[in-house]
């Protein structure tokens, strides 16, 4: 046994006393271009279709959650973006996108997709006041304002495409204190007011007035911006100020009193927060009130509620920390994503987790290893006990600091008998019961705080039968029921201390059969369920001692329940029993007799199941090879949980699982275990709206249409016989998870599945009008209200003009006549050798989905076309052609065609 030494349990109280950060990871984005890595994002927005553009050093991007699209300058283009080094970004009341580089300001026209550049010209009156814009602001007139270095303040005037130069007058009250405006924010909350930064202090600027009033230094010389640059500025949702300077530190502004706090890296102690660097490039503050901060030093955060703050920097062994220290930009957008542009660590997307990943070993750097988290229990004081494969854990429930640790040691035949742990239980009495995987059972005696060891023993009949102790039950007596791999079920009374074993007896149809129990359950019935292992689910009643077993209930001929492992039992509150299993969760109802099976087919991520619980509401949480799932067993609703949103990993372990008295459910894999209240786990209430990126004629690759914005409809002109249409759901969280489905209205009467895949392939339509619908699901599986929808027309090459289509009528007549008896021959000749092929296809066993493959692989379809023509996924394709390879025994198409064609003929 090994417990805390008190320099250990100091130890953990010092940790628990650290703030909690947000539960947050962080994704790296670095796109290329022309084959160069863009690793410095400066400035972000969101315009209204819900794009994200993005200033860099190497041009203007725009990203979809899939993808960038870059605008660069072209020499010779005048047309083009005046400079690739994007400083500032504003989008004006008419959707136009102003973009301010080092060398120019530009305008990007959304449906020309051009730019109009504007430059300093000293020939030119009113012209723009320097080349090197620092920053944008919209006032609330939809007036644009900029802010340059060398020139000022401008304002650009929309009447006369001209601008307004408000110059410095240093020292000079009313007046810009400096020609460098380095930053601005519209207030929304003060009137007229532009809060302004520069080297000299900030500025409150009435822009009706004209009028500035600057803070440069305080009456009482407390503090002193004349030498210092005012690098950020955030307005709250309260209208106080926060100013970012580099090198002073962090201020707050009240502009009512117009009182400043200051909070500076070395004014540390008395609980008052300290940022982690006096540089700070950007503020945010975010929907839960915490203060984000970015300085040379990596990303700062302050909680304003708890005064809790803290710091998360690059680490090179973590691949969801912060790709770099040096955070230089920071944005929000709309659904509350917080992205974070770093100075050569390319853009990084911080996305809260719902899940929280604890590790048993976490805090405690001696102990062995063990943080895949195998068994759950919660003894009679409220004490989490985790069963892992380095032995036993007791945390405190609520603070989750490990109390003792529990380990085998050779020379103590009172300590652990094995730390590999397979199971653990607390029967009515309060006993404490360890499972383990080589040595046997232990039973805890809380007096010692030592275990008493139960190893298998050749002869023995009243021993444990076998050392591989899985699952406990017990029903409403004092027998405590144990399954055991290779050993059958053993049955320990409580008040004799002797063991009773059920085995598989050769012959006798009413014993178990087979010996290998993976899980037990007992029900309300006090009836015995166990999944065994390869022979699907038994079930005895310990009363009668009558056995029944459940085989092929939903095995389909050549797959029988001969094969399938039963991880987890539950019986909910309605005393339907559920089992998760390795072909997917299967559903028993006792009174009707009835078993159902859900799978993939249903929305699991995989069909792998580890674990149930059934939550307050009636839920059932499953566990899974493929994450966890929130399942609604009256609509069959699901939703999908993965390792991206928090969980310890997609890989959960067989039935290590517990709902505590309180409620909170814990999920134990193979790297620690999640615990969380159902309640707390809120889905999503953003729902990603739907866009048409491009459309691209396959027939002519040089012929994209990129779109802004959804176009009111499309038209294909003759002979565009391929479309491709990419598409795009812009919520960011996480966009690989989108599945898609769309519906052609006018050719299609159902939706049909895309998947994952975002682009869809419009081939050989008629001429005619269409309506495209496509709708999408979000990645915990709601599918949204919000159907994109586009009309299409087809044009016809040759029926356009009334005047050709009368006059070729009696042509078109007479050609169909003669089409006609073409293609009855051709059908004649198609019946012929397609019975023939029927004979080749059941000869080497094709099926007829597979049947079908071949047919199109001989009309000289690529894998993509049968994709289409099928509605299957090309993954699907491949492997019916990988099958139809091996039963012909051939490498390649060509040796498909040539066999069949052989058997064809011969």
């Amino acid at each position: 046994m090994k417990t805390c030494s008190s320099l250990f349990l100091w130890m953990i109280i010092g940790l628990t006393l650290l703030a909690e950060a947000p539960n947050v990871r962080f994704e790296k984005i670095i796109p290329e271009q022309e084959g160069v890595r863009i690793t410095r994002f400066y400035t972000m927005l969101q315009d209204n279709a819900g794009y994200l553009w993005i200033g860099t050093d190497s041009g203007l991007a725009r990203y979809d959650g899939y993808g960038f699209k870059f605008w660069r300058h072209l020499a010779g283009d005048p047309v083009s973006l005046c400079n690739d080094r994007v400083l500032a970004l504003l989008l004006d009341k008419e959707g136009r996108l102003w973009v301010g580089t080092d060398k120019g300001l530009a305008c990007f026209d959304p449906v020309k997709r051009t730019f109009t550049n504007y430059k300093h010209s000293p020939e030119v009156e009113n012209s723009l006041s320097n080349n090197h814009i620092r920053s944008l602001v919209l006032d609330s007139r939809g007036q644009v304002w900029i802010g340059t270095k060398g020139g000022g303040l401008c304002r650009y005037n929309r009447a006369q495409d001209n601008f307004t130069t408000y110059k410095s007058l240093l020292d000079t009250p009313g007046a810009l204190p400096s020609s460098l405006v380095w930053v601005m924010r519209s207030s929304r909350h003060y009137g007229h007011t532009i809060w302004g930064g520069t080297p000299r202090g900030f500025f409150r600027f009435d822009w009706k007035t004209g009028e500035f009033k600057t803070y440069v230094e305080a009456a009482d010389k407390s503090w002193n911006l004349k030498d210092i640059l005012v690098r950020s500025l955030y307005e709250d949702k309260d209208g106080v100020l926060w100013i970012g300077t580099g090198g002073a530190g962090l201020a707050r502004f009240d502009p009512v009193n117009e009182t400043f706090t200051w909070f500076r890296k070395e004014n540390a102690g008395d609980g008052v927060f300290t940022p982690i660097d006096n540089y700070i490039f950007s503020i945010v503050q975010d929907s839960q009130g915490i203060i984000w901060l970015a300085t040379r030093k990596g990303l700062n955060w302050w909680n304003l509620q708890t005064n809790e703050s803290g710091l998360f920097s690059h680490n090179p062994q973590d691949i969801d920390s912060i790709s770099h220290d040096r955070v230089i930009s920071l944005f929000q957008d709309r659904s509350g994503l917080l992205w974070a542009g770093t100075f050569i660590g390319g853009l990084n997307k911080i996305i809260p987790l719902k899940f929280r990943t604890h590790k048993p070993d976490a805090y405690s750097p001696g102990a062995i290893p063990g943080n895949s988290v195998t068994a759950f229990l919660e003894d009679s004081s409220g004490r989490l006990w985790l069963g892992t494969r380095g032995g036993v854990y007791v945390l405190d429930n609520v603070s989750g600091c490990i109390l003792k640790q529990f380990v085998y040691n050779p020379t103590d035949p009172s300590s652990l008998s094995d730390n590999d742990v397979k199971a653990l239980f607390r029967d009515q009495k309060g006993n404490i019961w360890v499972g383990t995987h080589r040595r046997g059972l232990n039973r805890y005696h809380r007096g010692s705080g030592s275990f008493v060891r139960y190893e298998a023993q050749p002869g023995s009949k009243h021993g444990i039968s076998y050392n591989r102790v899985m699952a406990f039950a017990q029903g409403q007596d004092d027998r405590v029921w144990m399954g055991t791999d290779h050993g059958g079920l053993n049955c320990f009374d409580l008040g004799t201390g002797r063991f009773s074993h059920f085995r598989h007896e050769v012959g006798n149809q009413n014993s178990l059969w087979n010996d290998r129990i993976l899980s037990l359950y007992c029900d309300r019935e006090g009836i015995l369920w166990m999944g065994v292992k390869y022979w699907g689910i038994e079930k005895f009643d310990p009363r009668q001692g009558k056995w029944e077993h459940f085989f092929s209930q939903l095995g389909e001929p050549d797959e029988p329940w001969s094969k399938l492992r039963v991880y987890s039992i539950l019986q909910t509150k309605n005393r339907i029993l559920w089992f998760a299993s390795s072909k997917g969760l299967i559903k028993h109802n006792k009174k009707l007799g009835s078993w159902t099976l859900y799978s993939t087919r249903e929305g699991f991520p995989h069909q792998e199941m580890m674990g149930l619980l059934e939550d307050q509401e009636g839920y059932i949480w499953v566990s899974s090879l493929g994450g966890l799932s929130q399942f609604n067993p009256n609509s069959g609703e699901i939703c999908n949980y993965r390792k991206a949103q928090g969980l310890q990993s997609d890989f959960f372990n067989a039935n290590a699982c517990l709902k505590s008295r309180g409620g909170e459910l814990f999920f134990g894999g193979i790297n620690g275990y999640n615990r969380f209240f159902p309640a707390n786990i809120k889905k999503s209430p953003f729902l990603p709206r739907l866009v048409i990126t491009s459309v691209i004629n396959e027939d002519d690759p040089g012929t994209t249409h990129l779109f802004m914005d959804n176009p009111r409809d499309y038209t294909i002109p003759p002979g565009g016989h391929r479309i491709t249409l990419e598409f795009a759901a812009l919520n960011y969280l996480a966009p690989q998870e989108h599945r898609f489905s769309y519906k052609l209205e006018g050719r299609d009467s159902h939706w049909n599945s895309l998947g994952k895949r975002h682009s869809l392939l419009l081939r050989d339509l008629s001429p005619g009008g269409y309506k495209l619908k496509v709708k999408v699901c979000n990645h915990e599986g709601t599918w949204s209200d919000r159907e994109l929808s586009m009309p299409i027309r087809v044009k016809s090459r040759f029926l356009d003009s009334p005047g050709i289509a009368f006059s070729i009528l009696p042509l078109l007549v007479i050609s169909l006549l003669l089409w006609q008896v073409v293609a009855r021959k051709r059908s004649l000749i198609r019946e012929e050798s397609d019975i023939d092929f029927v004979h080749v296809f059941k000869k080497f066993r094709i099926s007829q989905r597979e049947s079908a493959i071949i047919l199109l692989v001989m009309k000289g379809m690529s894998n993509r076309e049968i994709e289409d023509q099928l509605f299957i996924s090309l993954k699907t394709v491949k492997n019916h052609l990988y099958n139809i390879y091996r039963k012909f025994s051939v490498k390649s198409r060509l040796q498909l065609i040539y066999k069949v064609n052989k058997y064809y003929k011969g």
